[in-house]
């Protein structure tokens, strides 16, 4: 949505309906500085950032672009600014691919309680070349997150949003969450 020359008027013009409580946008995040404070000052509370490995080599051969670092600074910056309540980071974890930075993603959410992070399970789809063997189920995710931190130190936790369909969890003294 960050390449819409419009999407600011476009936030605007939403957030002047005062049935809609929520404007959000889901962002690879690379050109999300541009428009920051902008979108927030619009009416934007809503940021979902799309992000599937924490290493730029991945990243780069994933994505086809050199922009991790940009990527990572913008996230800094957005969690930053205190604009939102909860940035949610999106991770499709795919077997053999990313399923080993599991942890590392949770590792952000240490000191940063304005920070979620979603892993999404890998789905066909007709694009992206589905296949059995990238698939890594939920159970395996939470499995492979509890041999690393003790089992008693994975609290389930509950959504405060009725269409929130993550199941969320917290490493104990934490401040984040993930799902």
């Amino acid at each position: 949505p960050t390449l819409r020359k419009d999407l600011v008027d476009i936030v605007r013009l939403i957030k002047s309906c005062d049935e809609i409580k929520t404007i959000g946008i889901t962002t690879n995040g690379v050109l999300l500085n541009r428009y920051l404070k902008q979108l927030h000052q619009a009416g934007l509370n809503s940021l979902n950032i799309s992000l599937d490995t924490l290493v730029k080599e991945k990243f780069e051969f994933l994505t086809r672009r050199l922009a991790f670092t940009r990527v990572i600074v913008n996230i800094r910056e957005a969690l930053d600014s205190n604009y939102f309540p909860l940035i949610k980071i999106n991770c499709v974890v795919m077997n053999k691919f990313n399923c080993d930075e599991l942890c590392d993603f949770i590792e952000l959410t240490r000191n940063q309680s304005t920070l979620a992070i979603r892993f999404i399970e890998y789905m066909p789809f007709d694009d992206n070349k589905w296949s059995d063997k990238k698939y890594f189920p939920y159970q395996e995710m939470l499995k492979l997150i509890k041999q690393h931190y003790s089992s008693t130190d994975v609290e389930q936790i509950v959504s405060d949003d009725k269409h929130d369909t993550t199941k969320w969890y917290r490493i104990k003294n934490y401040q984040g969450r993930f799902g």
